[in-house]
């Protein structure tokens, strides 16, 4: 059985990593009876230094995969060497395109070592994700010509990524496979609400970063008139953004009551928003978006920017796609599920049930990584 070394910022039991651990983990669990995964990250939860709980030092094993938790002052060259040695990997997979402490390094003892390399950027070269390019810029110059070394593939999960790898990199499109991210799959998740006319329980789940245009969300809100809740969960990532957002809710008129409530574990992201009307994102840009995803499974329409790849939604009935982050947009679909009965939500809840069933093709996608891992 062929060996895959995983490499990636953080991961479970940590929380607050975005959508790239809930990606691996999928595709470990998708493949793990084909390949052997070994995941090397670091031992903390994002931005802090101590150790996670309910971890050891060595080779953790999971069900899918093996992990080992790095302090990071052994998140080097000399340490990377060493593991790489032991493990002999088939393949080293990255997951990030900016993170320089593994990225470079990994991609030099890949090449000194002839092991193929894959790099996943997840998303950081796509438009909206790609925007402080002065900061960005002399890394891609001084390390261009090793992004482009024979040992080297990328994965892009959607055409605007593959496009970024292209035009930004200057890679061959031979080096580049387009494969999709694992989406989750479907809990035994129902609704918990019924939906009132004139009330509306809205929810945004996501990292509190300028990303994921919380403080925008706020903004929609303002002017909607009936009774509506609006809880916000995730991370803190951002405080001086907080602050901001903290401002602007009590700006909000009293028909409006915000909540923040914290963290959600992976594992319990489709019951939190099976407690929901709408889930509100006018994120600034994703290259798969699995808390979209994860809404739709637990049958929760989504108000979402045109931004990600999701944008077949309001063609299939499912949600609302709004254009240029207008306002006014945003506004008469909250007005629109404000007003809407249980019997008009139970036509939308039907709508996402078919859809999340038609999707995505597991077994089909299960075959694209089997052939991008065994023809690298």
């Amino acid at each position: 059985m062929k060996k895959i070394l995983v490499i990636t910022g953080g991961f479970f039991p940590a929380q607050n990593y975005g959508g790239p651990p809930v990606s691996i983990d999928n595709m470990c669990t998708l493949l793990k009876n084909d390949f052997e995964f070994y995941i090397l990250t670091s031992n903390h939860e994002f931005k802090k230094n101590k150790m996670m709980e309910n971890i050891t030092k060595g080779w953790n094993k999971r069900d899918n995969s093996k992990v080992l938790y790095l302090d990071e002052k052994l998140m080097n060259q000399k340490s990377f060497s060493l593991i790489i040695n032991k493990i002999e990997p088939d393949v080293i997979y990255l997951n990030s395109f900016f993170s320089y402490k593994t990225t470079i390094p990994l991609i030099k003892i890949g090449r000194a070592n002839n092991i193929k390399t894959i790099l996943a950027p997840r998303g950081e070269l796509c438009k909206n994700a790609f925007k402080k390019k002065y900061k960005k810029i002399p890394y891609l110059f001084a390390n261009r010509m090793l992004f482009k070394n024979e040992f080297l593939y990328y994965q892009a999960t959607s055409d605007e990524e593959n496009e970024a790898i292209v035009d930004i990199l200057g890679v061959s499109k031979k080096h580049i496979y387009k494969v999709t991210n694992v989406p989750t799959q479907k809990k035994q998740t129902k609704r918990c609400t019924k939906k009132e006319s004139g009330k509306l329980n809205c929810v945004f789940l996501s990292r509190i970063h300028p990303k994921k245009n919380l403080l925008f969300a706020l903004q929609c809100l303002k002017g909607v008139k009936g009774e509506i809740e609006f809880d916000i969960f995730g991370p803190i990532e951002d405080k001086e953004y907080w602050d901001k957002c903290k401002q602007y809710i009590r700006k909000l008129g009293e028909n409006i009551i915000v909540k923040y409530k914290g963290i959600v574990q992976n594992k319990d992201v489709q019951n939190v928003f099976s407690q929901y009307d709408v889930f509100l994102f006018p994120t600034l840009s994703e290259n798969f978006g699995h808390v979209i995803w994860e809404a739709l499974l637990s049958n929760c329409p989504v108000i979402i920017s045109n931004q990600t790849p999701w944008l077949d939604l309001q063609e299939k009935k499912c949600g609302y796609i709004i254009s240029d982050f207008n306002i006014s947009f945003y506004r008469d679909a909250l007005k629109d599920l404000v007003e809407m009965s249980e019997i008009e939500y139970n036509k939308f809840s039907y709508n996402i049930s078919r859809y999340c069933d038609n999707k995505f093709d597991y077994m089909k996608l299960k075959i694209e990584y089997e052939n991008m891992f065994e023809n690298i």
